[in-house]
């Protein structure tokens, strides 16, 4: 294994209110590749303890309601070699699990259920988590701002803590939310950000045979760079072995006389170096 460093000048996050993980992991999985995301960020995964999902490459931070998976949960899937760490929330109303880059930038994935009000106390104590925040989740909050036919009175919260707190709202052209009980689609999927300069565009997806759409999120991050750790691993099966040895015989010399220990060290060295040569110049290496 090999380690590379890339810095990533633009951040690929998705956000999806997956409405039950478990009968949809099989999709999860071939979306998450297909789109060569960096982050992956799950609402209602309705999981509990008991029961994890594995993505490969991927390392997870997860929160389950108590209620032992019947409803809510949340969930970041993060890539590996992307440096974060998790930062601790105890919010009341809303649901939300939440990261922290090494280039200081908080991520949240966040979820209130219908019945509930937003609470501005809970959106208080998570934008106090660091001075740049993203948080992308399924508010169920309607706006005719962001496309709905009609405002709710939920609404008044985002708005008033937006401006307040100098946040800025981005939504998806397109509808996010088509329930199964009504012929009305609508946009329940927002993000509210705090302190990022940089680009967002925010796209809905419909890729899934879902009452909600994935949002995928493209954010230019050239002011604040994040380096990613990339693993690779030789790939055996495409190696030039005549190339291999061609080198090898080329470069290996057999003639010195090992008589003390040094003579042995220097020499292991030596066979290890060339090998290691042979292997850069004729085993192309893979990415995971």
């Amino acid at each position: 294994m090999k380690n590379i460093r890339e810095t990533l000048s633009n951040l690929i996050i998705s956000h999806w209110n997956i409405n039950g993980i478990a009968g949809k992991c099989s999709e999860l999985k071939q979306y998450v590749q297909d789109r060569r995301l960096h982050i992956m960020m799950l609402n209602e995964t309705k999981l509990n303890s008991e029961r994890n999902i594995k993505i490969t490459n991927f390392k997870c931070i997860r929160k389950d309601r108590n209620e032992r998976g019947t409803s809510g949960g949340v969930m970041i899937y993060v890539r590996e070699g992307i440096r974060c760490h998790e930062v601790p929330l105890d919010t009341k109303i809303i649901e939300a699990v939440a990261i922290k880059l090494e280039n200081n930038l908080v991520i949240v994935s966040a979820y209130k259920a219908p019945g509930n009000k937003l609470d501005s106390r809970d959106l208080n104590l998570i934008f106090q988590t660091g001075s740049k925040v993203f948080m992308y989740g399924d508010f169920n909050v309607k706006s005719t701002a962001w496309n709905c036919r009609f405002t709710n009175t939920r609404n008044s919260t985002i708005f008033d803590f937006a401006e307040n707190y100098l946040c800025e709202i981005h939504y998806p052209d397109n509808f996010t939310s088509y329930p199964y009980n009504s012929t009305f689609p609508s946009t329940v999927d927002t993000d509210i950000s705090k302190n990022i300069v940089c680009d967002i565009t925010v796209d809905a997806i419909n890729e899934f045979d879902s009452d909600h759409l994935p949002v995928i999120l493209s954010m230019s991050i050239s002011t604040a760079k994040l380096e990613m750790e990339i693993r690779t691993f030789p790939n055996y099966k495409k190696a030039n072995w005549g190339l291999f040895r061609k080198l090898i015989n080329k470069n290996l010399t057999l003639s010195r006389s090992i008589k003390t220990q040094a003579d042995l060290d220097r020499s292991v060295n030596d066979l290890v170096s060339v090998i290691h040569n042979a292997m850069e110049k004729s085993i192309p290496r893979n990415s995971c």
